[in-house]
C-alpha cells in the first residue's frame, strides 16, 4: 500500500521532486559525461558556452566551470529550487549555485561572499525567443542585480555527500520541506532523491514506496445520518442517493432552496464554492498542488487512477487554468474530451486564456486558441486575456549573462553557429562540445 497524506493513499507526495523516471534519466546522462543533455531531462536550458568562458575568464576559469559541470546534478538542483522561473516576478530573481556548504535559504542583497571570477548561475530568459522556465547560465559577482539566492554545493553537486548528510542531521533550511515530509510520516527516507538517500543511509539498498492511488470514501452528515461519498471513476460518487436525487436537490438549490450533506459537498466540487469535507478537500487540493508544482506525471496518474478531471479547486479554478505549469500536450485534448468548459471563469471571471498570457505561455495560449478559446472574453474587471501579459525585463536578464567577448570573436561563434545549425538535420536537438544547442 502507498503513503496516507490528508485522507489520500497514493505513491511518493512529495511535490517538489522530479519523477523518478526522469531522476533515472537525469543520472544516466550526466554519469556519461553528459551535463546538458541532464539539464534539459530536468527541465533546465544549459546556456554555459565553455569555449566562451574560457575566452573571456582564462583557462583556469573554464577548467573550474568545467569541473563543476561534470558534477551537476540537475535533478537534485530542482529539489529546491523555490521556483522554476515560469512565472515572472516584478523583478528578475537569480539562483547563484555556490561551493559553500550551508548558506540563507532566501533571497537577499549580497546573501554571501562569491568568489572571484564567473560562477554558475539560474536565471529566466534574457529574450522573448528562449524557452521558459530555468536556464542555467554564467555570470560574475559584479553582474548580478538587486536580489538573488546563494543555494550551497550540496543542493547541485553529486559528490557533495558528507555535506548532504551534514545539512540533513543540521536541519538545514533547504532541508526543510523533505524534512517535513519525514516527520509527518508520510514518506520515508526510502522516497527522497536517490542521492540523498546515498548520503543519508551510506551503503544501503533504497527501496521508494510502491506507485498506485487510492482514494478513500468520504463521511459526510446527510440528514441527521452519516453517508460515503468517494472518487471513483472520474467522478465523486454519492453512494446513498441516485443520482436523481442529487439533481432534484440541486435543482431545488438553484432556485433558492436549501442545499445539504452530500448534495452540498457535490456542489462544492463541481463550482469551489461553499464547504467540502476535509477528506475530500485534501483529496482535491492533493491534485491542484500537483498540478501548481508542474507534476504533470502525478497528475495523469491521478486522473488514469480514476480521479475527478472536472473538480474545481479554490478560487474557482479547473486544470484547465493550470495548463502553464503542465505539458498542455498531454493533458489538454483529455480534459476537452472530459467536458471542461474551455471558456469557464474562476471567481475573478478568469479564462483558462487569461491564466496563460499572464504566464505568458506562449504555447498554451497557441494551443487554447487552435481549440477555439475566445479572446474576447473579459474578467471581473474588464480586463482582456492579451491585456494581463506581463512585460519582462529580458534586458537585466542579459546583463546578467553578457559574456565579455572581443567582437572578433563574437563574429566568429556567430558563423560557426549558423553553419553548425545549417548542417543540422531538421528537429536535430543535439549539442556540440560547448554543451550549448
Amino acid at each position: 500500500m502507498g503513503q496516507v497524506w490528508d485522507g489520500l493513499r497514493g505513491p511518493l507526495l512529495l511535490h517538489h521532486h522530479l519523477a523518478p523516471s526522469a531522476v533515472a534519466e537525469c543520472t544516466r546522462l550526466r554519469e556519461s559525461g553528459d551535463w546538458a543533455g541532464a539539464c534539459r531531462a530536468a527541465g533546465l536550458t544549459p546556456a554555459v558556452d565553455l569555449i566562451e568562458v574560457e575566452v573571456a575568464y582564462g583557462a583556469p576559469a573554464a577548467r573550474r566551470i568545467a569541473a563543476a559541470l561534470a558534477q551537476l546534478a540537475p535533478d537534485l538542483l530542482r529539489t529546491y529550487l523555490r521556483t522554476d522561473f515560469h512565472r515572472w516576478p516584478s523583478w528578475p530573481r537569480y539562483v547563484v549555485l555556490t561551493e559553500l556548504a550551508a548558506t540563507p535559504a532566501g533571497f537577499e542583497i549580497a546573501p554571501v561572499r562569491l568568489p572571484d571570477g564567473p560562477v554558475l548561475v539560474l536565471t529566466p530568459p534574457e529574450s522573448p525567443q528562449e524557452r521558459r522556465g530555468v536556464h542555467l547560465a554564467v555570470t560574475t559577482p559584479d553582474r548580478l542585480q538587486r536580489y538573488w539566492r546563494a543555494l550551497p554545493n550540496w543542493c547541485w553537486r553529486a559528490d557533495a555527500v558528507t555535506a548532504r548528510a551534514e545539512a540533513y542531521a543540521s536541519g538545514q533550511p533547504q532541508a526543510e520541506s523533505d524534512l517535513a515530509v519525514l516527520r509527518s510520516g508520510a514518506v520515508t527516507v526510502h522516497d527522497l532523491h536517490p542521492l540523498v538517500f546515498a548520503a543519508l543511509r551510506p551503503g544501503a539498498v533504497q527501496t521508494p514506496a510502491e506507485s498506485g492511488w487510492e482514494f478513500p470514501a468520504v463521511r459526510v452528515r446527510c440528514a441527521g445520518v452519516w453517508h460515503e461519498m468517494q472518487v471513483r471513476a472520474g467522478g465523486l460518487a454519492a453512494t446513498a442517493h441516485t443520482d436523481a436525487e442529487i439533481d432534484r436537490e440541486l435543482a431545488l438549490g438553484a432556485l433558492g432552496g436549501p442545499v445539504q450533506g452530500c448534495a452540498a459537498a457535490l456542489r462544492s466540487w463541481r463550482t469551489g464554492y461553499g464547504r467540502l469535507p476535509k477528506g475530500l478537500r485534501g483529496q482535491r487540493d492533493r491534485l491542484f498542488g500537483l498540478a501548481r508544482a508542474g507534476r504533470t506525471d502525478l497528475v495523469v496518474s491521478m486522473l488514469d487512477a480514476g480521479f475527478d478531471p472536472a473538480v474545481v479547486g479554490p478560487g474557482g479554478v479547473t486544470l484547465l487554468h493550470l495548463l502553464a505549469e503542465l505539458d498542455h500536450r498531454r493533458l489538454l485534448p483529455r480534459l476537452l474530451a472530459a467536458g471542461l468548459p474551455l471558456n469557464g471563469r474562476d471567481k475573478e471571471g478568469a479564462t483558462p486564456l487569461h491564466h496563460a498570457e499572464r504566464a505568458l505561455a506562449d504555447d498554451v495560449v497557441a494551443a487554447l486558441h487552435e481549440a477555439g478559446a475566445d479572446p474576447g472574453l473579459t474578467d471581473q474587471a474588464g480586463r482582456l486575456p492579451a491585456a494581463l501579459r506581463p512585460e519582462p525585463r529580458y534586458e537585466l536578464v542579459a546583463e546578467v549573462r553578457a559574456t565579455p567577448l572581443p567582437s572578433f570573436f563574437r563574429r566568429l561563434r556567430a558563423l560557426y553557429r549558423a553553419r553548425r545549425d545549417a548542417a543540422r538535420p531538421t528537429g536535430a536537438g543535439a549539442s556540440d562540445a560547448t554543451g550549448v544547442s
